[in-house]
Formats: structure tokens, C-alpha cells, sequence
């Protein structure tokens, strides 16, 4: 297991909370990202499209919000790869569900 998680807010408090640091975390969901998956997103190139396309700093050892405006552009770009990102790709769908964002915490 690594130390890295998804964390989806379930609704806008969740994502106040979540931006504010707020140690209460009723409001969010979270993922344990596993390494293979952080492995395959940034050996096919997959984080490079994201920081590129959304101008944002995905790497290891970082903490970045795949904003709202972005999640139906990542569901693009990694539908082609559910399969071997399962964790990342659930959670993708439940931020687009909860129409929020995806904290990742590398």
C-alpha cells in the first residue's frame, strides 16, 4: 500500500474543507492510490498531459487539485486506460458525479 491518496469532496463543504485543510474530513472520500497506478500515469506520460493541458503540477511527493472545469477532460484523456487505473478512474467518476474536484496527494 502507498502513502498516497485520491480524495474526492462529496459536495461543496467537502471541497471548502478540503481547501481550507480542515482536519474534519466528513465531507470528503478517500482512495488509497496505489503505487502501480501513480507508476503507469507517469511512465505512459499520462501526469505530463495533465500538468500540460490544465497547467498544473501533478509529481510525486505533491499534493494537486484536478479542478472541476478539468474532470470531463481527464475522463478524456484516461478513458482508454480504466482499465489499468481502476482507483484513479473510480474516483474520477464520483468527483464528475458529485460535480467537485480530485485532490491528489501524492
Amino acid at each position: 500500500m502507498s502513502n498516497s491518496l485520491i480524495v474526492i469532496p462529496i459536495n461543496s463543504q467537502g471541497v471548502t474543507d478540503y481547501e481550507m485543510n480542515i482536519a474534519k474530513r466528513d465531507n470528503l472520500i478517500e482512495y488509497d492510490f496505489p503505487q502501480y497506478e501513480i507508476d503507469f500515469l507517469l511512465n505512459e506520460g499520462i501526469i505530463d498531459i495533465f500538468n500540460a493541458t490544465f497547467g498544473i503540477w501533478i509529481d510525486e511527493y505533491e499534493e494537486e487539485i484536478i479542478e472541476n472545469k478539468f474532470l470531463r477532460k481527464t475522463e478524456e484523456i484516461v478513458e482508454k486506460y480504466k482499465e489499468k487505473i481502476p482507483v484513479f478512474y473510480n474516483a474520477l467518476k464520483l468527483a464528475i458525479k458529485n460535480d467537485t474536484e480530485m485532490c491528489l496527494e501524492l
